[in-house]
């Protein structure tokens, strides 16, 4: 497990490395982070899956494509390297993980989508087609209607989702919304409920009677809180 760790952090690392080549400088790699936190105990197993899980996230969205997966993954850990900074101890480190990896996500898909909007056409063919114009025009204006429409699709079910998700929170109590945004961070059961006092028992039910239908009511796919280490 140790090793594992190291070698996250050591590709984050390498990762910053290879960056600092570019016009803009990166800021220093922190040493240190709150909480107890260090540059080898920071990418362990739960922060990497909710890595995987990100990454896997963008590319579902046909923006990304699976050989890009080592470079998002590693670009997500470049960002939790330096926002791992600003954690607050008193919160859940793993709910501050996947909202900070989120965050980032939207923005790259945003990026994304930002430069395939400014792509040049690669293929030229002079050949003009039966309408009199060269096929690279007409190519040229379908990908781009064809950009267009996505970027308008992707934007419309960003607003569906954000919708919709403001309005499931607001039908959940206190209690189930942070029970929900803990899930979403990793934690297991027993965390949840120590965070929340109440019983691991009680967590599982609000879960399954409460929150699971609710979220499938709204469009989402249920997220199963991490079961590992929850034997008592």
């Amino acid at each position: 497990m140790e090793d594992t760790i190291r070698k996250n952090a050591a590709r984050a690392a390498q990762e910053i490395e290879k960056q600092n080549g570019n016009e803009e400088r990166l800021r220093p790699f922190p040493t240190s982070y709150p909480g107890g936190i260090t540059p080898d105990t920071l990418f362990d197993e739960r922060s990497e899956r909710i890595i995987r899980a990100q990454a896997d996230k963008l590319i579902q969205t046909g923006l990304f494509q699976k050989h890009e997966r080592d470079d998002l993954e590693n670009e997500f850990r470049v960002i939790l390297a330096y926002e791992m900074a600003k954690y607050d101890p008193a919160k859940d480190r793993y709910t501050f993980t996947a909202t900070v990896l989120a965050k980032r996500g939207l923005n790259m898909v945003i990026h994304r989508n930002v430069e395939l909007k400014r792509q040049p056409a690669i293929v030229s063919l002079d050949e003009p087609a039966p309408s009199g114009r060269p096929f690279i025009d007409l190519i040229a204006a379908e990908d781009e209607r064809a950009r267009r429409e996505a970027a308008v699709k992707i934007e419309r079910a960003h607003r569906r989702r954000e919708d919709a998700l403001h309005r499931m929170l607001e039908a959940l109590s206190p209690v189930d919304v942070r029970i929900c945004e803990m899930v979403m961070g990793g934690s297991s059961y027993s965390e949840i409920g120590r965070a929340v006092g109440l019983a691991k028992g009680s967590v599982c039910k609000r879960i399954s009677r409460i929150i699971r239908p609710l979220a499938i009511e709204f469009g989402f796919t249920p997220v199963n809180a991490h079961e590992g280490g929850d034997e008592e």
